[in-house]
């Protein structure tokens, strides 16, 4: 998995996972919350059955030191 950050405040990426799929991601910060958003493009077997699938994350981050 790759990530990247633009100044603490928005960040994107993209995953592999082995022979299964491809997830590109999208997210922001605010103080110690996160919201994300990820798209998964099936590319094993199962594709025959599902175009992909997406995921919305909330998230609280505790103990947050810079």
């Amino acid at each position: 998995m790759g990530r990247v950050k633009f100044k603490d405040f928005l960040w994107a990426g993209v995953s592999y996972r082995y022979q299964d799929a491809m997830v590109a991601l999208l997210g922001f910060n605010f103080k110690n919350m996160f919201l994300g958003y990820s798209y998964d493009v099936t590319m094993s077997e199962i594709s025959n059955y599902s175009s992909g699938s997406h995921e919305i994350v909330f998230g609280y981050m505790m103990n947050n030191k810079k």
